[in-house]
């Protein structure tokens, strides 16, 4: 991927996950607690390389995570 920042057009959307009874489920239901989200992306095209994504907190204290793997 060389460095570069992938156009707006590779995201695909992202789905919430919630916990439920101590189990995680993708069937957010109201009264559920959101507890991460999965993003998706459309790498066709794109070489081998690092892919590296990170997100801010909306909430206090607007933690920053990342994460990253390598892509052969």
């Amino acid at each position: 991927m060389g460095g570069g920042t992938l156009p707006s057009s590779a995201y695909l959307g992202s789905s919430p996950v919630c916990e439920s009874f101590g189990e995680l489920t993708f069937d957010c239901t109201a009264g559920l607690t959101i507890v991460g989200w999965v993003v998706d992306y459309d790498l066709s095209g794109w070489q081998g390389g690092f892919f590296r994504y990170q997100n801010t907190s909306t909430n206090s204290p607007f933690n920053t995570m990342s994460v990253q793997i390598n892509i052969l």
